[in-house]
């Protein structure tokens, strides 16, 4: 199911007893949590303009749930709030549906959180570069962390409107927490130029948190990986 609700764009599928799942009510559901969320995200600004342009991470004491994980994931990567706010809308989403639902896809603007035990086969889009789609990553969140819940978040210098101070066409991050790969997707994708070297030193440094479990960085012709078995389409 298709899912728009101002800058948030969603494409969900879930899955139970192996069927797809949809219909007006689960929409109605989802939409609802949305509105929510984001309403939450939009008081938040109102109350400090410095959680939306902040660059890097802010102090804010507050009791949402949402803001707390955009502020600790922001915290852990050295970048601004808003950088984790689509990987973060969709693990709320992930928490409220992994117990509901044998398994599930949450694509939010590119970014993507799984959950349930099922296998599944993610590509990197990844603009003009000769790498781009050429291969998927399979993933099943189940076999890689115990809560089920898996983020693989990509930030871009070439696709999409976000902003980045790197040079890569993709930097992919795969994390157990959506909004954790999110924000680490931006604070290591600022850091790539386009030499291997650069490209090297980055997933080296990545490597250094343990929250983050995979990475893929792709800049025009050359490429990197550490913790990732892509496979050719």
């Amino acid at each position: 199911m298709n899912l728009t609700y101002k800058n948030t764009i969603l494409n969900i599928t879930l899955y139970k007893d192996s069927a797809k799942i949809e219909g007006r009510e689960i929409f109605r559901e989802i939409f609802k949590i949305v509105v929510e969320e984001r309403s939450k995200i939009e008081k938040e600004i109102a109350k400090n303009l410095l959680f939306k342009y902040s660059l890097e991470p802010v102090e804010i004491d507050s009791p949402e749930e949402i803001i707390k994980k955009m502020l600790y994931a922001s915290n852990l990567a050295n970048v601004g709030p808003m950088t984790s706010v689509a990987g973060a809308i969709a693990e709320i989403l992930c928490n409220g549906y992994v117990d509901k639902f044998d398994s599930g896809i949450i694509e939010n603007g590119g970014d993507i959180a799984l959950f349930g035990n099922k296998d599944f086969k993610i590509k990197i889009y990844a603009g003009n570069s000769p790498f781009s789609n050429k291969f998927f990553i399979s993933l099943n969140p189940a076999k890689l962390f115990p809560d089920k819940i898996l983020g693989i978040c990509t930030s871009s210098a070439s696709v999409g409107p976000s902003m980045s101070f790197g040079d890569s066409d993709a930097t992919t991050i795969i994390a157990n927490s959506p909004a954790i790969a999110d924000a680490f997707a931006t604070s290591l994708g600022n850091s790539v130029k386009n030499n291997e070297n650069t490209i090297q030193k980055v997933i080296e440094f990545g490597k250094k948190f343990n929250v983050i479990k995979g990475i893929c960085i792709i800049v025009k012709d050359k490429i990197g990986m550490w913790n990732v078995n892509p496979e050719k389409i």
